[in-house]
C-alpha cells in the first residue's frame, strides 16, 4: 500500500509468513515497523496515512489508528460475524470515495461495511457493526478473487471470480444494488482472475489478468466493461496465450502528466511495462532487469500525482521507483521485397522488409486502394521480417502494401507503401465441358475465353490430376482455340490454359476432366499423310510415310517443349524407333525442308 499524496514515503506490505510491515523512506537501509503479525496479506492507507488497514490469512482485518508521528494510537478487529469461505489470502477494498465504506470478498458474496470507523477500539474478535452480505452477489460457483472499488460516479464495485467471471455493481454503498455481468466473449473460461485495475484518469478503462499458465494473461476495456481485447502480446509465447509465457499476477495503468500511459504487469519473471496497447502486438519490455531483475512480482501499485510506482515481490521485499515517460517508439522499417512496382506475381509471394532498432513485432497492411480503405488485410503480431501472403487475384490487379513496428513505447509510424501487380488471368474454359464423355476427333479442339491483357496461351492435357503424366500440349497460341492431339481413346483426360503478357506466363486455371470416345491416331494435312502406330506408344513406334509423300524425306522429332530430339532421313515407307530412352511426353513430327506439321505422338509408361 502507498498514501496517495505526492512525495510521501510510507510504503506499507503484507509480508505472507512474516506479517504486515511500514516503512516511511525510501532509503534501503532505514528502518520499517511491524504493523500487523501472523501471514501477512492485503492492506491499505486511508486518512492520508492516518488509518491503516491491515490483514493475515482468511480475511483478519484490523484498522490501526495512528498519530502525526506515525505512532499506533488504537487498532481493532473488523471483519464480520459469519464470514466464511474465505481465500487464504483474501482480497477486500476500501471505498475512494467514502474511506470509511469497506468491500469484502467474502467466499461467494461480496460483504460491505458502510462505515468501519463505527467499530468499537480495542476489540480483536469479528463484529456484526456494520456489515452486511450483498445476498445479489452470491456466486453459484468459484469464490470472489479480486474486487476493488471505483471513484466513478456511480460509485460502482468490480469483482471478478476464481472461474474467470467479471461483475460490476454499481451504486455500491448503498441499498442493495444488483451486479450486471462484464465479462469478455473471449475471455478464458475458468481461468483465476486475480487482479483489476481502473484507470486513475479514465474509469471506463480497465486492465484485468489471469494468473493462470498457458492462457491470454491480459485483458483491456475502453469502455467500462461492454467488449475487452486481449493485450497480453509479447509476454505469451503463443498469440493464444500457449507456450512459455510468465504467469500474470498483477496489472495497473500510471498516467504521466504528458498525456501518456504506462502499462505495468507484476509476473513470475518480473516487471514488464508497455507504453500503448495494441492488442495481441502489444510489446510488453522488462522494467528494472538490473534491480527487481527475475524475481516474482506480485502486486504493482501507483502513485500518478509524482510517478511513483511500488512492488512487491515474493521473496526480496518491496521496491519503489518513478515511471516518467515511455519507451521509445520504432522507427518505420525498410520495404525490401517485392520491390517496388514488380510485376506478374503469382497466387502468392513473399513480403520482406528491414525492422528498425527497437521493434519486436509488426503489423502489415495489404490493399487494392493508394489509400488503404477498400479490401484492406491486415496481418498483425508478426516476430520476423518477412509475411507470405496468398490467394492473391490475377488479373492483373495492383495491391498496395505496407509494414508498422511495434516496439515498448507502442506503433512506430508506417513504412511507405510499396505496389506490385499480378499476372494476367487465366481464361475460363468452355469446351470440352468439365466431366464431358464421348469427346470425339484426334485432334481434339479446345476452346477458352479470351483474356484482356493476354498476347498468348498455353494448353495442357494430361491424364492425371497433377499433370505429371502430360500427353498433348501446345505453346504461345495466339487464339482461343487449339486443335491437340495425340490423345488416348476412351480415357480420362484433364486440360488447362494459362495467360500470357510476352515472354511471362500466368497461373494455370483450374482444371477440367473430359473422357475421350475411340480415336484414331492418324493426323493428316492438306500436303501430307503420316500414321504413327501405337499411339500412345510405350518403346517401339512405327511411322508409316503416305503415299502422297515423296521419298526420301527429311523429319525433325521435338518435344511438346520444343526441344529437339533427333533429324531422320527417311528413304523407306516405315520407319521404326527404338523408345526405350526417350522420356514420357507429347512429341511433334516435322518436315525438316518445309518444317510443315506432319503429326504427332505421345509416350505414355
Amino acid at each position: 500500500a502507498i498514501v496517495d499524496s505526492p512525495g510521501d514515503s510510507r510504503v506499507m506490505g503484507g509480508m505472507q509468513d512474516n506479517g504486515t510491515w511500514e516503512g516511511t523512506s525510501f532509503v534501503t537501509s532505514d528502518f520499517w515497523q511491524r504493523r500487523g503479525g501472523g501471514d501477512g496479506a492485503y492492506c491499505f492507507y486511508a486518512d492520508s496515512g492516518r488509518t491503516l488497514f491491515v490483514s493475515t490469512q482468511q480475511a483478519r482485518i484490523r484498522r490501526v489508528l495512528v498519530d502525526e508521528n506515525g505512532i499506533e494510537t488504537a487498532r481493532t478487529r473488523i471483519d464480520p460475524v459469519g464470514g466464511k469461505d474465505y481465500l487464504f489470502i483474501n482480497p477486500y477494498t476500501v471505498d475512494p470515495k467514502d474511506e470509511r465504506v469497506v468491500y469484502l470478498a467474502g467466499g461467494r458474496i461480496v460483504w460491505r461495511n458502510n462505515d468501519v470507523s463505527s467499530v468499537p477500539l480495542g476489540r480483536d474478535d469479528s463484529t456484526s457493526v456494520g456489515w452486511d452480505s450483498l445476498q445479489s452477489t452470491r456466486l453459484e460457483s468459484g469464490e470472489i478473487s479480486a474486487i476493488v472499488a471505483t471513484a466513478t460516479q456511480r460509485r460502482s464495485l468490480l469483482y471478478g471470480t476464481s472461474t474467470g467471471r467479471i461483475f460490476r455493481l454499481d451504486n455500491a454503498h448503498q441499498g442493495l444494488p444488483v451486479p450486471q455481468e462484464i465479462t469478455g466473449v473471449d475471455m478464458p473460461k475458468g481461468a483465476y482472475l486475480n487482479c483489476i485495475s481502473v484507470d486513475p484518469s479514465d474509469t471506463n478503462t480497465i486492465l484485468v489478468c489471469f494468473s493462470n499458465y498457458n492462457t491470454q494473461s491480459i485483458f483491456a476495456t475502453d469502455d467500462g466493461g461492454e467488449t475487452w481485447s486481449a493485450v497480453s502480446g509479447t509476454l505469451e509465447e503463443l498469440p493464444n496465450g500457449g507456450g512459455n509465457g510468465p504467469a500474470v499476477n498483477w496489472v495497473n495503468i500510471l498516467p504521466l502528466s504528458n498525456g501518456a500511459k504506462i502499462y505495468l504487469a507484476a509476473t513470475s519473471t518480473g516487471m514488464y511495462v508497455t507504453g500503448e496497447l495494441n492488442g495481441m502486438s502489444t510489446v510488453w519490455t522488462q522494467y528494472a532487469a538490473e534491480t527487481i531483475g527475475n524475481v516474482p512480482c506480485d502486486m504493482v501499485l501507483v502513485r500518478p500525482s509524482d510517478s511513483l510506482v511500488a512492488v512487491g515481490t515474493h521473496g526480496v521485499g518491496v521496491y519503489t521507483g518513478t515511471v516518467t515517460a515511455a519507451p521509445n517508439r520504432p522507427a518505420a522499417p525498410i520495404l525490401l521485397t517485392p520491390a517496388d512496382l514488380s510485376k506478374h506475381i503469382g497466387t502468392e509471394t513473399l513480403l520482406r522488409w528491414r525492422p528498425a532498432a527497437g521493434a519486436v513485432l509488426h503489423n502489415v497492411e495489404i490493399s487494392t486502394t493508394p489509400d488503404f480503405t477498400a479490401d484492406v488485410q491486415t496481418v498483425e503480431g508478426i516476430r520476423g521480417d518477412s509475411l507470405r501472403v496468398t490467394d492473391l487475384i490475377q488479373g492483373p490487379v495492383t495491391y498496395w502494401w505496407r509494414v508498422t513496428s511495434v516496439g515498448g513505447g507502442g506503433r512506430g509510424p508506417s513504412s511507405e507503401s510499396f505496389t506490385f501487380s499480378t499476372h494476367v488471368r487465366p481464361p475460363a474454359l468452355l469446351q470440352p465441358e468439365q466431366n464431358a464423355t464421348n469427346v470425339p476427333g484426334n485432334p481434339v479442339s479446345f476452346v477458352w475465353s479470351k483474356v484482356d491483357g493476354a498476347t498468348s496461351y498455353d494448353v495442357e492435357v494430361a491424364t492425371t490430376v497433377a499433370f505429371t503424366n502430360i500427353v498433348a500440349s501446345a505453346q504461345n497460341v495466339v487464339d482461343t482455340t487449339a486443335d491437340l492431339s495425340p490423345l488416348l481413346s476412351e480415357r480420362r483426360h484433364f486440360w488447362r490454359v494459362r495467360s500470357r503478357e510476352g515472354d511471362t506466363a500466368g497461373v494455370w486455371s483450374d482444371r477440367r476432366a473430359f473422357t475421350t470416345a475411340t480415336l484414331v491416331g492418324v493426323y493428316e494435312l492438306a500436303e501430307s499423310s503420316i500414321s504413327v502406330s501405337p499411339n500412345p506408344a510405350n518403346d517401339r513406334l512405327m511411322i508409316n510415310i503416305g503415299s502422297r509423300i515423296d521419298l526420301p524425306i527429311s523429319i525433325i522429332i521435338a518435344q511438346s517443349d520444343g526441344r529437339t530430339v533427333g533429324r531422320w532421313t527417311v528413304t523407306e515407307p516405315v520407319l521404326p524407333l527404338d523408345l526405350k530412352q526417350w522420356a514420357p511426353g507429347s512429341y511433334t513430327i516435322t518436315n525438316a525442308r518445309t518444317a510443315t506439321k506432319l503429326g504427332n505422338f505421345s509416350i505414355v509408361r
